[in-house]
């Protein structure tokens, strides 16, 4: 039985997504320090960024849309990095600013990733 080679797949899938697309950040806003509930200083939490590249957005289809977990507006990207994006995290992309709201990994059954499909919205 012949196997099917999975670490090959995911250079092709790179090659593809900057062949269209190119790089982009995901960023996880941080938070701005202040005083918890005893009155203890809290420090700022910075912005926490994960590096990939990205395809450029794809708006669903009208078939695709149900109106609960895809509404009219959501697109979506191929989106590889090494490590694994999540929702609520941001992205700038075509100069409009979209938030991460369903993460779907394309992986083989051993979990070898060879893309994320991140649904976006405003």
């Amino acid at each position: 039985m012949n196997s099917y080679d999975y670490e090959a797949a995911k250079i092709i899938a790179a090659e593809s997504i900057n062949k269209y697309g190119g790089a982009v950040n995901l960023i996880t806003k941080g938070v701005a320090g202040g005083y918890d509930s005893s009155g203890n200083v809290t420090a700022d939490t910075p912005d926490a960024i994960l590096s990939g590249i990205s395809t450029p957005p794809v708006m669903y289809s009208t078939k695709e849309i149900d109106g609960t977990s895809i509404i009219t507006g959501d697109s979506f990207v191929c989106f590889q990095s090494d490590s694994a994006p999540s929702i609520g995290m941001q992205i700038t992309i075509t100069g409009k600013t979209l938030r991460v709201i369903n993460v779907t990994s394309v992986a083989s059954i051993s979990n070898i990733v060879l893309y994320y499909k991140l649904q976006l919205r405003d």
